[in-house]
């Protein structure tokens, strides 16, 4: 049962149901794609409303979709003249795999492997999709299975290691070889509210082999911090807002729950006060460029205090260094640049910029969160991921824009050109009506993968 106005799917959990058949072969095949992660259209005045009560869910839960299927998918627009070169790694909320592509869209790699192969004593898997995956050099993987776990798998997609704890969101690969990824856990600080569970976000870091071999708070991280009252004063009126918002859901549907008093229980009210949705580690380079930053801090976006928070790890822990807020609101995919400056985006800022989409790919100025650089969209139609959403910086000056809920994405120039358009072919729901989330696409320099891939040839 599913209450209007409210929504039970989580950010890494399908809106849809069990799979109805399998993936299309490439940007350009039109084959039934499995019930996975989809956004539906829906009047757009019930966004906020959903918006608002899935930040209460520990699940970590999104509003519920927007998008329909276009008839047109694919590669829609490419200039080789203007567009980076290179290849496209993707992944999508239609199933447990990545895809490597030309920029024509012809597939040239492709990983797969489901949840339940990795982990078959887990009965609460279910339907499981990568939302991110990080490209290793020999041809291997990365992947997330949202809040379920991490895989490390090979160029055939042979599992080398796993870990089997709520992953979440971001992995990466430090320069001496060990893994981070983000990840969470579910705790009661007493100091905040002795009896409410919060849901704290840490980063876990693996040896090369995939043992844990640390991980560090970012509650502790900032309680140790100067922003430590700030923090206090920041979580405890968002416990407010969760304790409203129950009485709120408890009176609203009254009825339903007098008919079933155990469907209140499926609101988890634990607290999910900050939602980290990306981690990056700060270089020699951008160091350089960025007062403040430290070479081997982790650049945290932390989606529900609006804020890019740098976090230093000091023995068994960790202390935040460096916060910055802005403009941007529920960002995600916050980059360090050698520029000096941080690209992100921008899910929900854009309304309050009267820019033409409720989202936009910003570049932040860090002394002062100044908005240097902006892409809302282009022409009649503005940028538009209330959730979700991803950005990269190309090597031609070029960025890569991922609209995740529409299933889409776009390189673009300075001045705002699309060079380069690709509409996802995943689809979803009953009559395939249904885009399939589109959570992140990479461009990969070629260079970085002849050599594993002439090997497989």
């Amino acid at each position: 049962m599913v209450l209007a106005g409210l929504v039970f799917a989580a950010c890494g959990e399908p809106n849809g149901g069990p799979s109805a058949g399998g993936a299309a072969a490439g940007l350009g095949a039109g084959a039934k794609a499995p019930r996975g992660h989809w956004y539906k259209s829906q009047d757009a005045g019930a966004i906020d409303e959903r918006a608002e009560a899935a930040r209460a869910l520990e699940s970590i839960g999104y509003a519920s979709g927007m998008e329909e299927g276009s008839s047109r998918f694919g590669v829609l627009a490419h200039d080789a003249t203007r567009a980076q070169p290179g290849l496209n790694l993707y992944v999508s909320g239609h199933g447990a795999e990545a895809r490597l592509v030309e920029m024509d869209g012809t597939l040239v790699h492709r990983w797969e492997r489901s949840p339940l192969t990795i982990w078959p004593e887990r009965a609460d898997l279910g339907f499981g999709y990568f939302r991110k995956a990080r490209l290793l050099d020999d041809g291997g993987i990365l992947a997330i299975f949202e809040g379920k776990g991490l895989v490390c798998l090979d160029r055939d997609s042979n599992v080398r290691w796993s870990y089997d704890g709520p992953a979440h969101h971001d992995v990466g690969v430090l320069p001496d070889g060990r893994v981070f990824s983000l990840d969470r856990e579910a705790r009661i600080f007493a100091s905040i509210d002795p009896e409410r569970l919060l849901l704290d976000d840490r980063i876990t870091i693996f040896s090369p082999e995939g043992e844990v071999l640390q991980q560090v708070s970012l509650m502790g991280a900032l309680m140790r911090s100067p922003f430590a009252e700030r923090t206090r004063s920041y979580i405890r009126t968002k416990i407010d807002e969760i304790v409203a918002l129950r009485a709120k859901t408890r009176e609203r549907y009254a009825e339903e729950i007098a008919r079933d008093p155990a469907l209140l229980e499926r609101f988890r009210f634990t607290g999910d006060v900050f939602h980290t949705n990306s981690v990056r580690v700060v270089s020699e380079e951008v160091a350089a460029a960025i007062d403040g930053l430290e070479a081997g801090w982790f650049l945290l976006s932390v989606r529900e205090m609006n804020a890019l928070i740098a976090l230093e790890i000091e023995g068994d822990g960790a202390i935040a260094r460096w916060y910055l807020d802005g403009s941007w609101q529920m960002q995600h995919e916050a980059v360090p640049l050698p520029t000096g400056r941080i690209l992100l985006f921008d899910n929900q800022g854009g309304r309050r910029s009267g820019v033409r989409g409720r989202s936009r790919v910003v570049e932040v100025e860090p002394r002062d969160g100044a908005i240097a650089w902006e892409y809302a969209g282009a022409g009649a139609r503005g940028l538009n991921s209330p959730v979700g959403g991803s950005c990269q910086r190309l090597a031609n000056g070029n960025t890569l824009v991922i609209e995740s809920t529409a299933g889409r994405a776009v390189e673009v120039t300075a001045e705002g050109a699309v060079v380069w358009e690709f509409v996802s072919p995943h689809r979803a729901g009953e009559d395939e009506e249904l885009i399939a989330f589109l959570p992140d696409v990479v461009r990969v320099e070629r260079s970085t993968v002849e050599r594993w891939l002439a090997r497989g040839r």
